[in-house]
């Protein structure tokens, strides 16, 4: 499923605000970033989540989600619903 995988440190990206120009190098106590390249017949898949509830023993609540998400080498589409009902006192 991995094809490649490298690890480095990154220089953050405020560091030009907070350093020196002769820091060039990163230090010890920045964060290290981990690249995870997928094999091709593992970049392209369809992910989805749907949530719904309503109770009975109250008189509107009630709660629905829906994620989705498809993605591959050239596009990512992603869709996110939510819904609340109402409750009237």
């Amino acid at each position: 499923m991995v094809n490649k995988v490298k690890a480095y440190q990154k220089t953050p990206d405020d560091a030009y605000l907070t350093r020196s120009p002769d820091e060039k190098k990163p230090r010890v106590d920045d964060p290290w970033v981990l690249d995870v390249a997928l094999k091709l017949q593992y970049a392209q898949s369809y992910i989805a989540n749907a949530e719904l509830a309503h109770s009975v023993y109250q008189s509107n609540p009630m709660l629905a989600r829906l994620f989705g998400l498809r993605f591959s080498d050239k596009s990512r589409i992603s869709l996110y619903a939510t819904c609340n009902a109402i409750r009237h006192l």
